[in-house]
């Protein structure tokens, strides 16, 4: 488990408070899995670190950070289909890898303290792009500055909604009023300069008919 997961954990444990197994009911994990706990009361189970009830999985809808919806490279959160695993020692779900379910903080790779600073001067900092880790979950908040400006993820995520579908309705407006470039009518054209050709007929006919000038008049 990295140290990024290590912090997430120490936080979850600290804020939230274990949730209950209603069709369980029993809180200790060592009398629910017995089987599964070695003489030093370490517990055995699947996962990457070998602590997860593969037995006991969800499928939860997720904020991740990827490029799937967009060109590679343009990396954004967007919600995707997830499976966890109950970890019975922390009381709450994780990813096969390890990945708390429901982080504090979105993973944008820093790690404070001692153990961020030697990460630092080993090269151990994780690559980021854009601020953050790539395929890793939303937090509850971004950063911990949007922690101390109550600035949740789902705000931010109601802010990236609202700018997708203001750029949308200006697009659509622009079609409509440029009439994609090119309108048509009136007997005339108009093309992008602005010009009307129909005026331009009308004034040449009515200043030369077959080389003689006015006529009619």
């Amino acid at each position: 488990m990295s140290v990024y997961d290590l912090y997430q954990s120490y936080l979850n444990q600290r804020i939230q408070p274990s949730p209950v197994q209603p069709d369980i009911g029993i809180m200790d994990p060592m009398l629910l899995y017995p089987q599964n706990y070695e003489s030093n009361g370490e517990y055995r189970g699947g996962g990457l670190f070998g602590n997860l009830d593969l037995s006991n999985s969800k499928t939860f809808t997720k904020d991740i950070y990827s490029d799937e919806l967009g060109p590679p490279g343009a990396f954004e959160f967007s919600p995707q289909e997830i499976q966890a695993y109950y970890n019975p020692t922390i009381g709450n779900y994780q990813t096969y890898e390890g990945k708390n379910i429901n982080p504090m903080f979105s993973n944008t790779g820093a790690t404070f303290g001692l153990a961020g600073l030697a990460m630092k001067m080993m090269g151990l900092t994780p690559e980021t792009v854009g601020g953050f880790i790539p395929n890793s979950i939303r937090g509850y908040y971004d950063t911990p500055k949007d922690f101390f400006n109550t600035i949740t993820g789902e705000n931010r995520r109601v802010e990236q909604q609202k700018a997708l579908e203001e750029a949308a309705a200006a697009k659509r407006n622009i079609q409509q009023y440029t009439g994609g470039g090119r309108d048509t009518g009136g007997g005339g054209s108009r093309d992008n300069t602005g010009g009307d050709r129909g005026s331009a007929g009308a004034a040449d006919r009515f200043s030369n008919t077959s080389g003689r000038g006015r006529t009619g008049y």
